[in-house]
């Protein structure tokens, strides 16, 4: 057999698995599967203080509000002191696995630090 040309790679996931990418595209924090339950006091907190938030994301996003949501460990990493700062992102799992392969970090993950 000869030379193999390879034309494309597929990568899938499921769920909201995620890692915080400083600006430079390396982690700054341990990858926070999906099921991990990190970012439920900021859910609760957020539904408490901010009752309309709930509905808003759910109607946007077609996810329920929960720690499952990239959101709540976005905050979660925030509060435990692991600060994204300008340029960073948050990329799901097989968008990090191409992006470590030398394809494009999606653009539409980009964490700009503020209020929530």
């Amino acid at each position: 057999m000869g030379p193999v040309r390879v034309r494309g790679i597929g990568v899938t996931g499921l769920a909201e698995s995620g890692v915080l990418l400083d600006a430079a595209g390396q982690p700054t924090a341990p990858v926070i599967a999906w099921f991990d339950h990190r970012g439920a006091a900021q859910v609760e907190r957020i539904s408490r203080e901010s009752p309309g938030f709930t509905a808003a994301f759910e109607g946007r996003t077609g996810l329920p509000w929960s720690s499952q949501a990239s959101l709540a460990k976005l905050l979660w990493l925030r509060e435990s002191g692991q600060l994204a700062g300008r340029g960073s992102s948050w990329l799901s799992v097989p968008e990090w696995i191409v992006f470590a392969l030398g394809g494009d970090p999606s653009a539409s993950r980009r964490w700009r630090p503020g209020p929530v």
